[in-house]
């Protein structure tokens, strides 16, 4: 159990086979396609209009950002490569 939420196996099953998957946390559901499309964003913003903010950040607050937008968008590409055949 010392792995990474995002980096443990059933996880990325539940995510990547169903056509549509869904975080829940406690009384909240998000679609995972939401959540790619933060992770994505967060790249692109902390590169760009918000690079300043980002700087600003802990190493550690910069490393879990980094992370998780790296597992979600990892994880987005491995569904979206079983869907097309790549």
């Amino acid at each position: 159990m010392s792995r990474s939420w995002w980096d443990r196996m059933w996880v990325i099953q539940e995510c990547v086979l169903p056509d549509s998957a869904a975080i829940y946390f406690g009384a909240f559901k998000v679609q995972f396609a939401m959540f790619s499309l933060a992770a994505l964003a967060l790249v692109q913003h902390s590169a760009a209009c918000c690079a300043t903010t980002f700087h600003s950040l802990s190493e550690k607050e910069k490393d879990l950002l980094d992370h998780f937008s790296k597992a979600i968008m990892d994880i987005a590409m491995l569904a979206s490569n079983l869907r097309t055949g790549a």
